[in-house]
């Protein structure tokens, strides 16, 4: 929640002091979220109710609650004063442009990300609600989960890490006791990628275990 004083020589209308505090709390709300982002990448607007014309002047600081709300392209903060005891909630839209990754072509499920598929474009990412990268290093190698159009924003639900384990592929499991490291062959029972847990069967013992993916050809069990 943020306070604003609104006292100034020459009394303001309730309806100017609400719009300075709105002015005052999204540009530093703003600023906590996209330190340096510059003033002309962003916009806000707020069309205020009728009704706010005929509240009377605050006398006390105009508070300005997020209500725990994210920073997106619609927020309804509540505008509060505390003198007068008014308060209401005013809709407000954001528009905030960074260069995020996009597609550099049109590109079909399963493709393996390279450079060349990848390029910078500047996008709203206020209304972003499925993430995006703002690299393309942090995709080569990834994968396509679905067919994509030349210029479409990468989220994590288009493009996913890549398979490091097969089903089927010999693995090296890991296996951890205090200082002691064991490392035992098995067999993959499930593909997965980095973090994921899957099935291995130990090669030595024939039994099948939960363990974690490292590496390419590596997995770790659970006591790691």
């Amino acid at each position: 929640m943020l306070s604003v004083a609104t006292a100034q020589a020459t009394p303001l209308s309730a309806q100017n002091q609400i719009s300075s505090a709105l002015n005052t709390a999204l540009t530093e709300k703003l600023a906590q979220h996209h330190p340096d982002l510059d003033a002309e990448n962003s916009q806000f607007d707020f069309q205020l109710q009728a009704v706010a014309g005929n509240l009377t002047p605050c006398t006390s600081p105009i508070d300005v609650d997020w209500r725990g709300q994210d920073l997106g392209s619609r927020l309804t903060p509540k505008v509060s004063c505390t003198s007068e005891g008014w308060q209401l909630y005013v809709p407000v839209t954001v528009a905030i442009h960074l260069p995020v990754v996009v597609t550099a072509a049109n590109l079909d499920r399963g493709h393996r990300l390279t450079a060349a598929d990848l390029r910078m474009q500047n996008t709203d990412i206020a209304s972003l609600r499925q993430g995006y990268f703002e690299t393309p290093d942090d995709l080569i190698g990834y994968q396509l989960a679905r067919s994509v159009n030349n210029g479409q924003v990468v989220t994590p639900y288009i493009a996913e890490p890549p398979m490091l384990v097969d089903r089927g592929d010999r693995v090296y499991i890991l296996s951890h006791s205090g200082p002691l490291s064991v490392r035992t062959l098995g067999e993959a029972l499930r593909q997965g990628r980095a973090g994921e847990q899957i099935p291995v069967r130990n090669l030595r013992s024939g039994d099948t275990i939960h363990a974690y993916i490292k590496e390419r050809g590596v997995v770790e069990t659970a006591g790691r």
